[in-house]
């Protein structure tokens, strides 16, 4: 439970979801845990989550473009470096660590260069066959879409109302055109988002830390 509450409180995308699964698709959920998502809805979601998904979302259309961007010019020590800085400052959280590391990448050239040699072979069959990776494709339009609606709503609906598009594009029924329009519409929207969020910019971590310690002293005390 600790580690999901600093979880949803960076803003990481995949267990932010788990706030909005509706309850009839819950299997089993105790009371306590009932009273950790109700908070963390109320109390965990704010800003910070737009530029977490914004980047999981990039992430994803490159792959399903597959293509990367490296610095035209590394030195050799610099992964390393990189490596030692993001296990070494764990006070700082993924999103502070991750601001660090772009700053320092942005003030070198880069280049957008084919990622597909290093493709799995599924993801490689996919991309032969549609010009794109259909799944990561899906996932990074999904996404897009779903902090936008964040954003505006301070909810995500599942199932997903754009189901239908997401499985089409999944399915590879559209053109690689046709998804790079829909990705960089639906990216356009979101980041029109950003001034009229009804978020919080920072969450209220007090509250939902102050009920995580009346849970462990109750079940202490039990």
């Amino acid at each position: 439970m600790k580690k999901y509450i600093e979880l949803i409180l960076e803003g990481d995308p995949q267990c932010t979801e788990l706030l909005f699964v509706p309850e009839h698709l819950i299997e089993r959920q105790t009371r306590f845990g009932k009273s950790i998502m109700d908070l963390g809805r109320k109390y965990a979601l704010s800003n910070k989550i737009f530029a977490r998904i914004m980047g999981y979302s990039n992430g994803e259309w490159r792959k399903a473009m597959a293509i990367k961007i490296v610095p035209e010019k590394r030195k050799k020590q610099e992964p390393e470096i990189l490596n030692d800085f993001w296990n070494c400052y764990n006070w700082l959280t993924r999103e502070e660590k991750e601001l660090i590391i772009s700053t320092f990448n942005k003030s070198r050239p880069h280049k957008v260069v084919s990622s597909v040699a290093g493709l799995g072979a599924k993801r490689k069959a996919l991309v032969e066959k549609y010009g794109y990776c259909t799944k990561s494709a899906a996932h990074s339009i999904r996404l897009v879409r779903q902090v936008t609606e964040l954003m505006l709503t301070g909810e995500i609906i599942f199932p997903r109302p754009d189901a239908e598009l997401l499985k089409s594009i999944r399915n590879g029924e559209l053109s690689k055109e046709d998804i790079t329009r829909i990705y960089e519409e639906s990216r356009a929207t979101a980041e029109s988002t950003r001034e009229k969020s009804i978020l919080n910019d920072t969450p209220n971590a007090d509250k939902i830390w102050s009920h995580y310690l009346s849970i462990v002293v109750y079940q202490c005390s039990c």
